[in-house]
């Protein structure tokens, strides 16, 4: 198992911190499933279990399909920056809070909290993936998000 993962979407990606993106995919769920007057959507439902997948299992990939079109794609970014201003509210997600998340078979990776701004950051990279509005990575590297407050850039191959 590794400590990176992938974040795709159309012929983008970029490397994500394994746990930040559990615990943004996890924020996401909690966000979405709380929602009140939620009408039943076999989408959203699909998505939703994708997410957890990715949430529980660090090595699948994040693929964002631009095949959902323009309003499904600016419901998940909507979904990104709720998940984004609820982490804000606090400075870090400590293990313990794992137990509560709607997700089956997530093991926390080591004993220490997280801090939300690293993974507010990944969120926030997720959201200009899918506008287009990502900064170019400079040739052989490729961005990495989730390690700490500010994207890391990585020798292309490497994780």
């Amino acid at each position: 198992m590794s400590a990176t993962t992938t974040i795709e979407y159309g012929d983008r990606w970029f490397w994500s911190y394994d746990l930040a993106r559990s615990v943004l995919l996890a924020e996401v769920i909690m966000t979405v499933r709380g929602t009140t007057g939620a009408k039943p959507d076999r989408w959203v439902d699909e998505v939703l279990d994708q997410l957890a997948a990715c949430a529980e299992i660090s090595d699948f990939a994040l693929s964002i399909d631009p095949a959902w079109g323009r309003q499904r794609l600016r419901t998940f970014t909507g979904w990104l920056e709720q998940a984004n201003r609820s982490l804000g509210t606090r400075a870090a997600v400590e293990p313990e809070e794992a137990a509560h998340w709607p997700l089956e078979q997530f093991e926390w990776r080591g004993t220490e909290a997280i801090p939300t701004a690293s993974v507010i950051s990944l969120g926030t990279a997720v959201i200009q993936l899918i506008r287009g509005t990502l900064p170019a990575e400079p040739p052989g590297k490729v961005w990495c998000y989730g390690f700490a407050p500010e994207p890391t850039l990585l020798p292309h191959g490497t994780t």
